[in-house]
């Protein structure tokens, strides 16, 4: 999910999609905030999440208290959104994937609340540089130049940490966000992959759970999205990928016969790129926990929540170039031309180019005939030249969303904006500056905002309207219109005064001196705003209406003479450091047990005492667990091949091994049966030893085998 590339189907498993909640209480108030390893977010997976805790836990978390945050992975599996777009690359809905998410962040929230106890909050922020990029500078240079000139760097480099410590001082867990776009694993790869933050989170884990496996342990750190929607970690300049020149820096093209233009990261490939990045993020957010106190958060703990018809929204803004203020309103949802040619982390279509303004007349022709979009809707996008003028398209369900939530939370003077958008760089600086500014106004003093992206809801992007006017892909994907920021801006400016209103009124409660009644009254802005914030229009629901075209599992074959975890290639005898172990076991499908909070594989070690100890699962970075059926032609009656890769990490302990394969299979008739597979004893010496020779995946060997 990300890329929009329907080729990209899954074959396997690298790092295994994790939940994270973090909840937090302070009188009457409870609050959660969670991020999950996945692409996007969907209000129908979030509606879902809240009504499965309301079943067991009553009312304590409503859509107001919960918060949840996509990743932003592009290697995740889709096919769980509520919109038509954002499910074509799927085709459709995919009742494994959605039950999974649901299922995973309720017992991940759950988790959290029994585990609750009395700590301390702590805000810190480092900087974090040669980790991003802009990738659409040309974009970012339309902004004023007094404003950019405010800013070092076209990409924000601070990464801000909430760091959650027990009252014994124990490390109870880390929220860290830092603007980067989980793209190092590009659209070339087949295995789910939790990309760079989901291995930063790892990571960072385990500097704390030392000796336990990757989601195991009591320390739980996350790396949520912020303002990234035009942030790259592939730093490397882009280039046109057959004769390796420099691409238009305009449209990101290249001329015919040299290819796609496209950047890579700091890596020799996509995994080696994932490693870097990720482990400079945690190395970074480590040393900022192991270094240095920061500041307690204060204050009490505080929410609000409301849904917004984005196309009906009437504001003022003021023109950051002429200063002038006009009245502006949001457009129905539309996608430009610029937006089909995805971006320099993945290019989309060859026939369209960023910053492309002009309409196709083949494609405005097929567009007036699938849409037939209005003059109006089409003047309220200028000047993007609209392809998909969805705001208006119903069947077989929405294509896009029109309302979209809005929500904040307060965790004392840390004031956290969820948005359900890809915000640029520019934009999510606004945001912030704007919020920041308001509530000292309001309260006299200084506080930290943080914009949290992709949360509760997907609505593509949002540039500032200067950047819009270029039209390049994140202009093209911003799909309410030019106006889209001063829209949110206006939105979470009104929310901030609804909820210090409310917390306003708590106060006078409390305070008895006529003095200073009196003079909270004339420091209190939101007092002069008397407005009360209401839930708004709920999205629609179309649960009912999801098309799924992904066929279920009928049964699992496998040849006469084989059984299923049976051993087709045995491993070598002697390893050492840095070879890779490469195991095939006649496999089942993996849809049939995704194995919640268990393994596909394991890695285990002989011990003296001749038990085995599991040293890597399927969610470390050092294994692959790589599926596919043998039978192209039907998956009916195709026999199941599952391929596993070890890694040997540096300083691994001398001494026997063995990897063993779990699995599920479906009979055409009966009930599943779950398998073990063994493979044979192997050792891992010291010193350096010759590459295993199936290094990778041999297909046709393994064919060989079953024949």
């Amino acid at each position: 999910m990300g890329y929009a590339t329907s080729s990209q189907k899954g074959q396997g498993l690298h790092l295994r999609q994790y939940a994270r909640a973090f909840v937090f209480t302070g009188g009457e108030k409870l609050l959660a905030f969670v991020t999950f390893d996945g692409g996007l977010m969907s209000h129908s997976l979030k509606r879902t999440v809240v009504q499965k805790l309301q079943e067991t836990l009553g009312k304590q978390f409503t859509m107001d208290n919960v918060m949840i945050c996509a990743s932003h992975s592009h290697s995740c599996p889709s096919g769980y959104l509520q919109n038509v777009l954002y499910e074509l690359g799927a085709f459709g809905y995919v009742k494994d994937t959605y039950k999974s998410l649901v299922n995973g962040i309720v017992k991940s929230i759950r988790m959290a609340l029994k585990k609750l106890q009395e700590g301390h909050i702590f805000i810190d922020k480092t900087k974090c540089y040669d980790l991003n990029t802009n990738r659409s500078p040309t974009a970012f240079l339309q902004n004023p130049k007094e404003e950019r000139d405010k800013y070092k760097h076209n990409t924000d480099k601070t990464l801000i940490q909430l760091r959650l410590v027990a009252k014994n001082n124990k490390l109870i867990g880390a929220i860290n966000w830092f603007p980067i776009h989980p793209t190092s694993m590009n659209n070339t790869n087949r295995l789910v992959s939790t990309d760079n933050v989901g291995y930063a989170a790892i990571l960072l884990e385990q500097q704390v759970n030392v000796n336990d496996l990757p989601g195991q342990g009591e320390f739980v750190a996350t790396f949520a999205p912020t303002n990234l929607g035009d942030v790259s970690p592939n730093i490397k300049s882009p280039k046109c990928e057959y004769s390796g020149k420099d691409c238009d820096r305009i449209s990101s093209s290249c001329p015919i016969m040299q290819g796609r233009c496209i950047a890579s990261g700091p890596g020799r490939d996509q995994f080696e790129s994932t490693k870097i990045i990720g482990t400079k993020l945690s190395e970074a957010a480590w040393k900022l926990m192991k270094e240095s106190k920061g500041r307690e958060v204060t204050g009490k703990i505080n929410f609000i929540h409301q849904f917004v018809d984005v196309p009906k929204y009437e504001t003022y803004y003021c023109n950051y170039t002429t200063h002038q203020t006009q009245k502006v309103k949001g457009c129905l949802p539309a996608m430009g031309y610029s937006s089909g040619a995805g971006t320099t982390d993945g290019p989309g279509a060859f026939f369209f180019n960023q910053g492309n303004a002009k309409e196709n007349f083949i494609f405005t022709s097929m567009r007036n005939w699938a849409f037939n979009p209005s003059h109006e809707d089409l003047r309220c996008q200028e000047p993007k030249s609209v392809i998909l003028p969805v705001g208006e398209a119903k069947l077989p369900y929405q294509w896009q969303p029109s309302i979209v939530p809005t929500q904040i939370f307060l965790l004392g003077d840390v004031l956290i904006a969820g948005v359900s958008a890809e915000f640029t760089t520019m934009s999510g600086r606004r945001l912030r500056k704007s919020l920041r500014k308001t509530m000292h106004k309001a309260i006299g003093t200084k506080v930290d905002v943080i914009v949290a992206t992709h949360a509760n809801m997907y609505s593509s992007y949002v540039t500032t309207p200067e950047e819009y006017q270029i039209q390049r892909y994140e202009g093209g994907a911003t799909c309410f219109g030019p106006y889209t920021l001063p829209i949110y801006i206006d939105q979470f400016t009104r929310l901030w005064y609804a909820i210090h209103l409310a917390s306003f009124k708590e106060l006078l409660r409390t305070v008895t001196d006529a003095k200073e009644i009196l003079c909270l009254i004339i420091c209190s802005e939101a007092m002069a705003k008397k407005e009360s914030i209401l839930s708004g229009p709920n999205p629609p629901f179309e649960d009912y209406k999801r098309i799924s075209t992904q066929p279920n599992v009928i049964f699992d074959g496998k040849l006469i003479g084989t059984k299923f975890g049976g051993v087709l290639i045995q491993p070598k005898k002697v390893y050492g450091s840095g070879n890779t172990v490469n195991v095939a076991f006649v496999g089942a499908n993996p849809r049939n047990d995704l194995r919640h909070g268990k393994t596909y594989l394991t890695v285990e070690r002989e011990e003296k005492d001749g038990n085995w100890t599991i040293v890597a699962n399927d969610s470390s970075w050092e294994t692959k667990f790589v599926w596919k059926r043998t039978n192209v032609v039907t998956a009916m009656f195709g026999h199941s091949v599952a391929r596993i890769l070890w890694e040997i990490p540096d300083k691994t302990k001398v001494g026997n091994y063995r990897i063993r394969y779990f699995c599920t299979s479906k009979p055409l008739l009966g009930k599943m049966v779950e398998h073990i597979g063994t493979s044979n004893t192997f050792a891992v010496i010291e010193g350096a030893v010759s590459e295993d020779r199936h290094s990778w995946i041999d297909w046709r060997e393994i064919a060989d085998k079953l024949i």
